[in-house]
C-alpha cells in the first residue's frame, strides 16, 4: 500500500512545494509594492494640497537662527536708482537697525515700525552708534514717501531681486527687522507683525541696552 501512494505522496509533496513558493512570490511582491504605492498617493496628495493652497514656503526653522549669519553683501539701490554694495552702507555707524520688506510682506508692518522709529529715535544713542537702513524687495513708493517725511528717504534701498532675503531664509511675507555691525553679523531678528508695532518695540529695548553697553 505504501509502495502504491509512494508516487501520490512524491507528487503531492511537489505540489505543496510548489505552493509554498508561489505564495511566497505573492507576499514578496505585496512588501514591495504597498510602499511605493504608498508612496504614490502621498506625493499625489501632496501635490493637490500644493494646487490648493500654493506651495509650502520654507523659511528658517526660527528667527534665532538668522542671529549670527552675515547679511549678503548684494547691490542695493539708493531713491535715485544708483547702485551701492550693502557692506558700505554699514560703515555708517557701529550697528544698524536694518529692515527687511520681501516681496509679498504687508505695508501696514513697515509702515507702523517707522512711525515708532520717529517717536523711540531720541531715545537711543546718538553720533555713530546706530543707523536705520530700509531695504524693500518691493520697491514700496509709499514707505518711500513716509520716509521722507521723516527725514529718512537717505536710509531707504531696494533689493529688487530680493537677492538679501533669499541669501537669509526670510519668508516672502514677513517683515523683519535686524540689528547687524559693521561685519554684516546679524546681533538679532525681529520679525513684524501687522497687528501693530509691538514686536518692533520690544525690538527696539533690546537693540537700546544692546548699544548702551557696548558704549
Amino acid at each position: 500500500m505504501a509502495a502504491m501512494n509512494r508516487p501520490a505522496l512524491r507528487g503531492l509533496a511537489r505540489s505543496g512545494v510548489l505552493w509554498v513558493a508561489v505564495v511566497t512570490a505573492a507576499f514578496t511582491t505585496y512588501l514591495n509594492v504597498k510602499p511605493n504605492s504608498e508612496l504614490r498617493q502621498l506625493r499625489q496628495g501632496a501635490d493637490e494640497r500644493e494646487k490648493e493652497s500654493g506651495p509650502v514656503e520654507l523659511g528658517p526653522l526660527g528667527y534665532d537662527s538668522i542671529e549670527g549669519a552675515r547679511v549678503p553683501n548684494a547691490t542695493v539701490s539708493d531713491a535715485f536708482g544708483r547702485g551701492v554694495e550693502f557692506s558700505k552702507l554699514l560703515q555708517l555707524a557701529n550697528h544698524s537697525i536694518v529692515i527687511l520688506e520681501p516681496l509679498f510682506a504687508c505695508s501696514s508692518c513697515l509702515e507702523d515700525a517707522l512711525g515708532l522709529w520717529e517717536n523711540e529715535a531720541p531715545l537711543h544713542p546718538g553720533g555713530r552708534n546706530l543707523e536705520i537702513l530700509v531695504v524693500s524687495a518691493t520697491n514700496n513708493r509709499q514707505a518711500l514717501r513716509l520716509m521722507r517725511q521723516l527725514n529718512l528717504d537717505q536710509s531707504y534701498y531696494s533689493d529688487l531681486r530680493g537677492e538679501i532675503c533669499n541669501g537669509l531664509q526670510i519668508p516672502l511675507t514677513t517683515t523683519v527687522a535686524l540689528l547687524v555691525d559693521r561685519q554684516r553679523r546679524v546681533i538679532y531678528a525681529q520679525p513684524l507683525s501687522s497687528k501693530g508695532p509691538d514686536h518692533f518695540r520690544s525690538f527696539l529695548q533690546k537693540v537700546r541696552r544692546y548699544v548702551q553697553s557696548e558704549g
